[in-house]
């Protein structure tokens, strides 16, 4: 199986890509998308609800596609453009997350929440380890890590030595760390080694103000540290409420040590193997339900009626038919598209000129081209596919794009043709609605199967008033 990761921070997925490839997966990682470069692949993991998340949901591929949501993307505008049918999984890492995103965008059907992943022989502690004064942390140094209350927590626990790396990502903030770190604090450059650098260490500090699940106290613990776990919200999904201090007192009294095997079991229950990541590939068959149609046609002349009648009869896909009679031409074209779109029945409604034809198929290539796309695009009013101008005799001239289009016949109902237009009555609609952002236009130019047919002295968008001449209604 061929994965693709794409993520910013490849740290959350090492472990998982290396697992994956023991087990005989093609796993690659990219840090951006780019669909001129991702390879072709069974899965796509998007790793954060980021600008590539919505790339990545409006690439069209028969790849399974996850993503995984952490805690930034919660608080952030970008959840609103997410569309959760147009994955085949979202993953949280946190319930508490999970909860706090659908109270923002409603139920997410597809979501699934899984521990960020570790696999427990990555880590050890040394056989003689041994309790003592040393308090470890780890992590980005950032406004969020609560470094300023490790400083003051390091002044008023001063027979502890707190031992800290860090990878700086707000300098005035380390300019504070700097000038208030007490003598019993040590700063240490990064490491990839957390192993080496767990060793000698008895408890592992957590202070952050908020946390997705907090890999680093894992990881600790997995090395036989003792968690102090700051009350952040969730993290009693994460870790035992034993480990957990909302204030000063709570957090002296948790000072004390049981043995390393304690605190690396306790952690290996909460996390999950490798398999639970590889169930996520299995895709899940979705029920296709294709979208029923009217063929709309408002009839002011017999000649060319049964060409377009028969050019009907090859679309295969179901379809009703509606002719409204205007012979007399006593109704605008306005006034009989809507009267049309008052009397469908189905989802959808294409408007057909009673002397153009459809190409066969193409009531089939449009529905389905809208449904493998419409989990992209929400509130689809509209599907706007090309057209080829011909003559009387039948001879093509040039392509055209965005004929009348299939539109949604409820919308219709509500946002209604202009019935004192005289010409281009059509285009007016198409304009008014992309001015306006009154849904979402699905513009299809690569479908060609419309054709459109143009008369001698016709102006186009004008046939109901110089097209219908009598010469033609013989």
């Amino acid at each position: 199986m061929k994965i693709v990761f794409i993520t910013p921070y490849p740290q959350f997925i090492k472990q998982m890509m290396q697992d994956l490839t023991k087990l005989g997966h093609n796993c690659e990682y990219y840090s951006s998308f780019d669909k001129n470069v991702i390879p072709i692949c069974d899965v796509i993991w998007c790793d954060f609800a980021t600008n590539e998340a919505l790339k990545i949901q409006e690439y069209m591929t028969h790849a399974i596609k996850i993503l995984r949501i952490h805690r930034y993307e919660v608080y952030t505008d970008i959840l609103h453009y997410i569309v959760p049918s147009a994955w085949d999984k979202i993953v949280f890492v946190n319930e508490a997350y999970l909860a706090k995103a659908e109270e923002k965008i409603g139920r997410i059907e597809n979501a699934v929440v899984l521990p960020n992943y570790l696999n427990p022989e990555y880590y050890s502690y040394p056989a003689n380890k041994k309790a003592n004064n040393k308090i470890a942390w780890a992590g980005y140094i950032n406004d969020k890590k609560g470094i300023d209350v490790i400083c003051m927590l390091a002044q008023e626990l001063n027979k502890y030595e707190f031992h800290l790396i860090g990878s700086i990502q707000d300098e005035a903030l380390w300019d504070y760390v700097r000038q208030n770190s007490p003598k019993n604090m040590y700063w240490y450059d990064w490491t990839d080694d957390l192993v080496k650098f767990f060793e000698d260490k008895t408890y592992y500090l957590n202070a952050s103000i908020t946390e997705s699940w907090a890999v680093a106290p894992a990881e600790a613990m997995l090395c036989g540290l003792k968690p102090l776990i700051r009350n952040w919200m969730g993290a009693g999904y994460v870790y035992d409420n034993e480990f957990i201090w909302s204030n000063f007192v709570e957090l002296k009294n948790m000072l004390k040590y049981d043995n390393p095997e304690v605190y690396r079991k306790k952690i290996m229950s909460r996390l999950k193997p490798i398999e639970s990541y590889i169930d996520l590939f299995k895709k899940t068959e979705k029920k296709i339900e294709y979208p029923s149609i009217t063929i709309a046609i408002v009839k002011t002349r017999n000649k060319y009626f049964p060409q377009l009648l028969n050019s009907l009869e090859y679309q295969d896909y179901p379809i009703n038919i509606d002719v409204l009679d205007n012979m007399d031409k006593d109704k605008s074209i306005g006034k009989c598209y809507n009267i049309l779109a008052d009397r469908c029945k189905t989802e959808w409604i294409c408007y057909v000129g009673d002397d153009d034809i459809l190409s066969e198929g193409y009531i089939r290539n449009v529905m389905l081209a809208y449904v493998n796309r419409k989990d992209m695009y929400p509130n689809t009013i509209g599907l706007l596919t090309g057209a080829f101008l011909f003559d009387e005799e039948g001879n093509r001239s040039y392509s055209s794009a965005f004929p009348t289009g299939i539109w949604k016949a409820d919308f219709v109902r509500k946002f209604r043709f202009d019935e004192k237009l005289k010409r281009q009555v059509d285009t007016e609609f198409i304009d008014r609605l992309s001015n306006n952002q009154l849904g979402t236009l699905m513009r299809m130019d690569w479908i060609v199967g419309y054709f459109y047919r143009q008369h001698s002295n016709n102006i186009s968008g004008n046939k109901f008033k110089e097209g219908a001449i009598t010469s033609q209604e013989v």
